[in-house]
């Protein structure tokens, strides 16, 4: 007798139950075109038992041999030498079983769905269902552009292993994630060539083989090139003009480096100029940036700016200085001033160190000594400076100068400022007074034919220059101490008695001296011939 029997996983389902009723409905899958095709199949039939106990019995085995999924179905004809399969679909689904609500008496219906996708009706490796690739673009207010590219569909099983379907729901929407595949008609003109990612998300349903991706990017329409540029300009105008641009830039995937890059492309003096131009119709606009800063962020890859030109036309570099003059035995006059510099911080101490050769402390003092002495041209200004100092800041780009210099008379160029005195120990003549004997108040005054030797001191303080050895400094101080004496001593048993230079605070260019010597003078002077004291001295 002719039978027909449905195997499923290799087994005879129903056995020796009665074999249901099999109805096949085939329905096209289109997504735009022709996608696939999806087969369900319906078995429909009676579970038989003379008892309940045998229905349970055969209800429990045909939901046992039903509840794997991704199996062989297949259906048998027995007609003898032609038996064979009539039907067979790899990978069946099984999406329902529904046992019938009567009293479990005799006969038991019931229902099952079988589903199924032929891979032989997918074109290519389209092994899923339920595909979505959209696209969405919001054109904002700053020129720039949103866009949000939204994949996803639902995996088929190709195979019987763990997560197949997600595997090829995967592959699917991963192939698609990347570059542009449409370009909006509705924004006005601009570049979509380099989008610049900044949001990326996943979601995952394992239980029904389902994948998405959602990649939101934004584009500068109003550049070629990755990355986003914004920035705003800013004018303040008083004693003169000022043109602030304040900017950011946003990079690609959180990338400083190219952050960096972007920046460098763009001129904001270039930028600056132009809108000053349009604004005021000129175009002195100072190149330097009086003020420059850049902040970055390296968490997500951005850096802002703020750069700030003038039109202010006075020199860049300056030499901001005071002078004091006093006024004693001796004019000083004491100059003290900062060089300083505008435009980028960088350049700065470059521009000021150049300046700083050029400035000349002692003819800008001496410039004001002559409108505050009448006499300068007598007594000029010594350009030995008493004292000296220059200070150096290179981070801020400053240099600080200061000079002291006094109308005292230049002793050598080897030596800097010398206070001194000379002192004279003039010679007198000798005389003895006794009384006379036998007399009231008469005495005898008596030549005692010798004269005293003459001296001559020399002592006071001196600093040796910087330019200048300290054995220099102290040869040119010798040399001043044997012009002294040559000019008011005499050599006639000339002998140096006291010769003492020290160090001043321990200071080798710092000296303080003292000389004295000793001589025979030419003659002595007195004032009368009854040997009054003498009043006057001329050393010859």
């Amino acid at each position: 007798m002719d039978r027909v029997k449905i195997f499923y996983n290799g087994e005879d389902v129903f056995g020796d139950q009665p074999t249901p009723f099999i109805s096949i409905a085939e329905a096209p899958i289109f997504y735009a075109s022709r996608w696939g095709l999806v087969e369900t199949f319906s078995l429909e039939g009676l579970i038989t038992g003379c008892t309940f106990s045998g229905l349970i019995a055969g209800y429990n085995n045909v939901v046992n041999k039903f509840n794997t999924d991704y199996k062989t179905l297949e259906i048998w004809q027995f007609t003898g030498a032609d038996s064979g399969i009539v039907f067979r679909r790899e990978l069946a689904e099984i999406t329902d079983i529904t046992i019938g609500g009567d009293k479990w008496v005799g006969a038991l219906p019931y229902t099952i769905i079988i589903r199924n996708y032929p891979s032989g009706y997918f074109s290519g490796d389209n092994h899923i269902i339920a595909p979505n690739n959209s696209w969405s673009f919001v054109e904002n207010e700053d020129y720039t552009a949103t866009i949000t590219h939204v994949i996803s569909c639902k995996g088929l099983n190709t195979s019987s292993t763990a997560n197949n379907a997600l595997e090829n729901a995967k592959a699917w929407v991963l192939a698609k994630t990347g570059g542009l595949e449409v370009l909006p008609a509705f924004i006005r003109t601009g570049n979509f060539n380099n989008l610049c990612l900044r949001g990326h998300s996943e979601s995952i349903n394992r239980f029904n083989g389902e994948y998405s991706v959602t990649q939101t990017y934004i584009n500068d329409l109003a550049r070629l090139g990755p990355g986003i540029l914004r920035y705003s300009t800013d004018f303040q105008s008083g004693d003169y003009i000022t043109a602030t641009i304040d900017g950011e830039v946003t990079s690609c995937e959180n990338s400083l480096e190219t952050a960096r890059q972007i920046y460098k492309s763009f001129n904001p003096y270039a930028t600056a100029l132009s809108a000053y131009n349009k604004l005021f119709g000129r175009t002195d606009l100072n190149s330097f940036a009086i003020t420059s800063g850049i902040r970055e962020n390296p968490i997500n890859g951005n850096l802002s700016f703020s750069i700030t030109f003038d039109n202010d036309l006075t020199p860049d570099v300056i030499f901001d200085y005071t002078t004091q003059i006093q006024s004693g035995t001796k004019i000083t006059v004491n100059i003290e001033g900062q060089i300083r510099a505008r435009g980028p911080l960088k350049d700065r101490f470059e521009k000021v160190s150049g300046y700083a050769s050029l400035i000349d402390l002692y003819a800008l003092s001496n410039e004001h000594y002559v409108d505050f002495y009448p006499l300068a041209a007598t007594y000029p200004l010594n350009t030995k400076a008493l004292s000296s100092g220059r200070s150096e800041n290179i981070y801020n780009g400053t240099i600080n100068l200061r000079a002291s210099f006094d109308n005292s008379l230049k002793i050598d160029d080897r030596l800097g400022y010398v206070d001194y005195t000379i002192s004279f120990n003039p010679p007198t003549e000798k005389l003895d007074m006794q009384p006379c004997v036998g007399s009231t108040g008469a005495y005898s005054v008596v030549g005692l034919g010798y004269k005293n030797r003459a001296g001559i001191t020399l002592q006071g303080r001196t600093t040796i220059p910087d330019n200048v050895t300290a054995s220099d400094g102290l040869a040119a101080l010798y040399g001043f101490s044997n012009r002294i004496i040559t000019q008011y001593g005499r050599n006639v048993n000339l002998t140096l008695d006291v010769n003492n230079v020290s160090k001043v605070n321990n200071d080798a260019k710092s000296l303080s001296f003292t000389f004295s010597w000793s001589f025979d003078s030419l003659n002595c002077v007195t004032n009368s011939a009854n040997k009054n004291t003498i009043s006057e001295f001329r050393v010859n």
